[in-house]
């Protein structure tokens, strides 16, 4: 199954609104389900009004999280300490600043993702669907009926994606990725 990717891009107009927003501070680190994404990324040519569509895969993605204060961006940051493109930046550094505006205007061979949803209510593909039912059958042994409300819900923390699924008064929370290779 390829991994399912609901995050938005990052782009010149979200950086913007985080900037007018007090947020300073950007922890970039490596986005390994934006490698598969299937919406096709935009590369802004020379003149920004044209742009051309890149399907080609990106060679690396990234995932850009915004914060206001530093302690919490260096919090994300000591999280991702196997991850060999973290980096953090200060949007009062101009050279960060001029980087994030690159990064802002993907770049052909990258995705460059912010950590919001693309969807306003997000719900799983038919895939994940069946990954869930499969998981909650096997692994937490719930017995839900066909008529019976499986609840859903995808939260990001420290650029992970986890799913909390409900049934009744039981819940579980965990990676995506679990339920993805199960």
């Amino acid at each position: 199954m390829i991994p399912h990717n609901p995050l938005t891009l990052f782009t010149s107009q979200l950086l913007a609104v985080h900037l007018q927003s007090g947020n300073r501070y950007f922890v970039r680190q490596t986005y390994e389900r934006g490698l598969t994404n299937s919406q096709p990324l935009t590369t802004t040519l020379k003149n920004p009004s044209h742009q051309q569509a890149n399907t080609a895969p990106p060679k690396a993605a990234f995932l850009i999280s915004e914060y206001t204060e530093l302690s919490r961006a260096k919090i994300h940051l000591a999280e991702l300490e196997n991850d060999a493109q973290a980096y953090l930046y200060d949007a009062e550094d101009p050279e960060h600043l001029r980087r994030l505006h690159i990064a802002a205007s993907q770049p052909a061979g990258y995705a460059i993702y912010a950590p919001l949803l693309a969807m306003r209510q997000w719900k799983p593909s038919d895939a994940l669907k069946a990954k869930i039912k499969s998981y909650i059958e096997t692994r937490l042994k719930w017995k839900p009926r066909g008529s019976d409300e499986i609840g859903a819900e995808l939260f990001l923390q420290y650029g992970e994606l986890f799913i909390t699924l409900k049934f009744g008064r039981d819940h579980a929370k965990l990676r995506l990725i679990e339920i993805e290779k199960h």
